[in-house]
Order: structure tokens, then C-alpha cells, then sequence
């Protein structure tokens, strides 16, 4: 099985994913959870079935076959790809994708008889395969490899491998056509008077000049890094604004911001909330009454 999937049942049976535990213990886990679930002792049906069907995924070969044949038959339900061929999905991260990189994984290969049964083999025949992702690759796409899939034995026939590419978002960046997008905080200062920043790109740091008189929300290129160096990087410019210390400063001084009555009326402000979070904490009920007027 792949490694994805031997996690997930390894969950099943209350393992955590930095565990590699051995045989014996996933057969002590195994038995535990039998007994704490098994329907006759109060525990549930579901459950107990749950946890029987991860026990024999991960150690009965020929229960893993007939449920992988199963599971790949019903994947393949309606969608003209046959019984002997294979879908798999490889998640690749966004950097792969967008820089074109070459991805390795692996997948198990069955081998059926005239009448399409498993053939029950000792080993599991596992295929290690690397795909060249095509630069700009963002989103899902979809890469055939012809008679990779698995192998009627009378006939020698081999199914087709379809391997879904899932590209990872990334926290930073997106893909727009072939240009990266991201957005940056711009002090309102630089906006302002214009300069120079450094931006974070996929290339590496790379300066950003800003004109005077810059609008929030406003797109900024920087050119050549985008995919292959043959298209941008957008930055999308959003106002980082001074905090109060510094509007005290000089720099601001002819804002004409009265700070005196702008902390005065923050104090009244946090005195209200306290008072209101002292009286909301009392168990009691209390009435608010307003006087004249």
C-alpha cells in the first residue's frame, strides 16, 4: 500500500503518525480496541467494523487486494478507463509546480487471471515512477502514462496509469495565468513620498520601486518573475499604517491630531468596557437608568 495509506489505517487503530509500530504491537492495538468496541460489550457496530476492516487492510494480503479491486472498480465506474487501469492522485507542492520540478511516487500494481481475478502474489508489486511537471502547473491536472496500470495475465494486457497532479496553495503566492500574485504591506509613509522596498518573490528578494502617490490596492510589477523567468510578479500594495507612537513623531506633527482628546477619549472607551465586563461577570441581573431629559 502506499504510504498514505497505511497511515490512514494506522489511525484507525488510535496510532499517531510519527508511530512506525511493529506487527506485534498493531495486533496488541488491534485486540484492545476489539474489546472495547466489540457490539456484545456496549461498544458500536460501526466502530468495530472500522477498526476489523483497518486490522486486515494492513495485514491480510488478499483482503487488501480484493478491497483495492473493489475501491479502483468503483473509481472507474462509468469512466471508460476499464478495470485494468489505474487513477492516482500526487500531491505536489506549489514550488513544484510552478518551477516545473520532476515528482517520484509510487503505487501497487495487481495482476488478474482469464476471469479478472486477483492473482495472489507473495509480495505486493510495487512501480516507482517519476513525472516531469510541466513548469505553470497550478490547480489539478491530469498526466496519462500508457501500460503502467495492472496486467491481465492471459492476454498480457496492460491499463493506462492516470496520475491527477493536485498542486498545494500556497500561503504567499498564487497563480495568475503565468504570473505570481502576492500581496504586500507598503508603509503609508512609502506610498506616500514614493521609494524603493524589497519584495519576497520565488526567486529570491528583488527591489520594488514605488511611485509617489500610490493607492492601496494598487498592482506593482516586478518583471521576469513570474513562470520561466518569461513572465511577472504582481504585488498588489496594501497600506501599512503608523502606529500611534509614531504619529506622535515629527514626521506626522502637521496631521493636527489633538493627542490630549484622542487619549482621553480611549481611556473613557476602556473605562466603559471594564465597567461593562464587571457587571456582565456578576451572576445578578442589574437595570441601567437614565435620568433627566
Amino acid at each position: 500500500m502506499e504510504q498514505e495509506a497505511i497511515l490512514k489505517y494506522l489511525l484507525v487503530l488510535e496510532f499517531v503518525a510519527e508511530d512506525n509500530p511493529s506487527p506485534k504491537e498493531v495486533k496488541d492495538r488491534w485486540k484492545l480496541l476489539c474489546r472495547k468496541h466489540h457490539p456484545d460489550l456496549g461498544g458500536d457496530k460501526d466502530d468495530f467494523l472500522r477498526i476489523m476492516h483497518a486490522y486486515n487492510m494492513l495485514t491480510d494480503p488478499e483482503y487488501r487486494h480484493k478491497n483495492m479491486l473493489d475501491e479502483m472498480r468503483r473509481k472507474n465506474a462509468g469512466s471508460g478507463f476499464g478495470d485494468i487501469s489505474i487513477r492516482i492522485s500526487v500531491p505536489i507542492s506549489f514550488e513544484d509546480g510552478f518551477f516545473g520540478r520532476p515528482v517520484v511516487f509510487s503505487f501497487n500494481r495487481l495482476t488478474f487471471d482469464e476471469n479478472y481475478k486477483i492473482v495472489i502474489q507473495k509480495e505486493l508489486d510495487v512501480i516507482v515512477d517519476e513525472i516531469q511537471i510541466p513548469p505553470g502547473t497550478c490547480g489539478v491536472a491530469q498526466i496519462m502514462r500508457p501500460q503502467l496500470g495492472h496486467i491481465h495475465k492471459p492476454s498480457l494486457e496492460r491499463g493506462d496509469l492516470f496520475v491527477q497532479i493536485i498542486t498545494q496553495p500556497h500561503a504567499k503566492f498564487r497563480l495568475q495565468n503565468m504570473d505570481i500574485v502576492s500581496v504586500e504591506q507598503i508603509p503609508l509613509e512609502t506610498l506616500l513620498k514614493g521609494g524603493k522596498v524589497e519584495v519576497a518573490t520565488l526567486y529570491g528578494m528583488r527591489p520594488l520601486r514605488i511611485p509617489p502617490g500610490t493607492k492601496p490596492g494598487a498592482m506593482l510589477k516586478i518583471r521576469g518573475c513570474g513562470v520561466q523567468g518569461r513572465s511577472d510578479h504582481l504585488v498588489q500594495v496594501d497600506a501599512l499604517f503608523p502606529s500611534q507612537e509614531d504619529l506622535k513623531g515629527e514626521e506626522w506633527s502637521k496631521l493636527g491630531i489633538n493627542w490630549a482628546v484622542k487619549e482621553e477619549e480611549d481611556k473613557e472607551a476602556a473605562d466603559l468596557e471594564a465597567l461593562f465586563r464587571k457587571m456582565t461577570s456578576n451572576s445578578g441581573t442589574f437595570t441601567i437608568q437614565f435620568v433627566g431629559g
